[in-house]
């Protein structure tokens, strides 16, 4: 196994001459933030939302003016991290990005050999310790086109994993600009530090490519490691399934949980009126469990005189397009016997195969229900409301009445002889 040594290294010079570089481990170059906020805008992820109100000043032209505190950036990627949906994303954002202006000036020294290791090098090496020195690495060749490097950040510096798994998109995607496909990136990414195992593609040079050929032919060792190489690649494939599964797993757990603790009783049903899933307050609600009300049709748990109303309301739902919502107050069936009346929000939604259900969630009304009985309360303040306002246009009617019937009189009244009081009083 043989460890370069960047001491050493003549790209050294680069980053000593280099007007680029902060030298401070507490800030990060302007220039490449520069760079980076672009490509993200250029990718439609527009880089002044993620900042709002962070401390980093920008030019005219959207450039960062100086360099920026360490702090400032690993809040930034974090936010950026939260926008694009986790460090998954993270990773696919970072591959589809492209080179950055320190990738595409590196990339030169690299294609005088065409070395996808020296690009590795001088990456890790030069351009990563000119934009944030905070960040420090070692790169180590463990094999013929494979690559292992040891990234963390300085004691005393704030963590950020966000970085790490963004440097694995970059990883993935460093061979392009030497005109080489994607290398295969194995990461194991900790709060402070990071351990990539990375497989490049091999290099078009063509001596290089001569020199494979006659150690394929007369060495058994190049075989094996093309074999390691293949084994690498389909752990990488493995280990992003991996992940995704996990992710998957533990959003289901998130949304389960959600769900079941609800107080409130969610209830899927289908077209044919079958319940296909309750959730597990419905027992706290009506006495059954959800194995028992699940798989049953929804009318067999309301009295027969509430069927036609709810069977109504359903048809009409489903007639409807996707998402349209409405609201009722039933009548449940108890295990204790009991009354029980819901408030049921139904809505309906398209599943992926194109079936539509209707999701009801159900609120448990049964002690602001008066008189235990909510629909003849809710018919007979109905009814009230018609006779008042029965009696309320009656009583108008005959006010309007007697009002019409004085202006019609008024000149009689007017035109009648004053009435001589003296004569009265004789």
């Amino acid at each position: 196994m043989i460890s370069d040594s960047f001491e050493r290294d003549p790209l050294d010079a680069f980053e000593q001459d280099s007007a680029g570089t902060t030298g401070v481990p507490s800030r990060v170059s302007g220039r490449f933030l520069t760079d980076l906020f672009r490509v993200l805008d250029a990718k439609g992820l527009p880089s002044s939302k993620l900042l709002g109100d962070l401390p980093i000043a920008l030019g005219e032209h959207g450039e960062v003016v100086d360099s920026v505190e360490w702090d400032y950036f690993v809040e930034f990627m974090r936010r950026l991290s939260r926008a694009v949906g986790g460090a998954a994303e993270l990773e696919r954002v970072a591959t589809r990005l492209g080179p950055l202006k320190p990738t595409r000036a590196l990339s030169s020294l690299a294609g005088l050999a065409a070395s996808p290791r020296t690009l590795y090098r001088a990456a890790a090496g030069w351009a990563l310790r000119r934009a944030m020195p905070a960040v420090e690495t070692k790169v180590t060749r463990t094999a013929d086109g494979q690559i292992e490097i040891h990234a963390w950040i300085r004691e005393g510096q704030r963590a950020c994993p966000e970085l790490f798994h963004f440097a694995v998109g970059g990883a993935q995607a460093m061979p392009k600009v030497i005109g080489l496909g994607e290398a295969v990136v194995v990461a194991e990414i900790h709060e402070r530090e990071a351990f990539y195992r990375i497989a490049v593609p091999p290099s078009p040079n063509l001596f290089a490519r001569l020199g494979r050929i006659v150690r394929t032919l007369f060495s058994a060792g190049d075989v094996l490691r093309f074999l390691e190489s293949q084994q690498l690649e389909l752990h990488a494939k493995n280990e992003r399934l991996r992940r995704a599964n996990v992710a998957l797993t533990l959003s289901e757990q998130r949304y389960r949980a959600l769900v079941e603790t609800a107080v409130d009783v969610l209830c899927e049903i289908d077209r044919e009126g079958r319940v296909v899933y309750v959730s597990a307050s419905v027992e706290q609600m009506i006495g059954y469990a959800p194995e028992q009300v699940t798989g049953s049709h929804y009318r067999l748990w309301t009295p027969e005189a509430w069927h036609d109303r709810i069977d109504e309301v359903i048809e009409a739902l489903f007639d409807l397009p996707a998402g349209r919502a409405t609201q009722e107050i039933v009548r449940l069936h108890s295990a204790d016997g009991e009354p029980v009346f819901a408030e049921l929000t139904a809505r309906t939604y398209d599943t992926f195969a194109g079936e539509r259900r209707v999701v009801c969630i159900g609120r448990d009304v049964t002690e602001r229900a008066p008189s235990g009985n909510v629909r003849q309360a809710t018919q007979e303040r109905a009814a009230t409301a018609s006779r008042t306002k029965t009696d309320l246009d009656a009583l108008i009617e005959r006010a309007l009445g007697d009002v019409l019937l004085l202006e019609a009189t008024r000149d009689e009244f007017v035109a009648l002889p004053p009435i001589d009081e003296e004569k009265d009083a004789s």
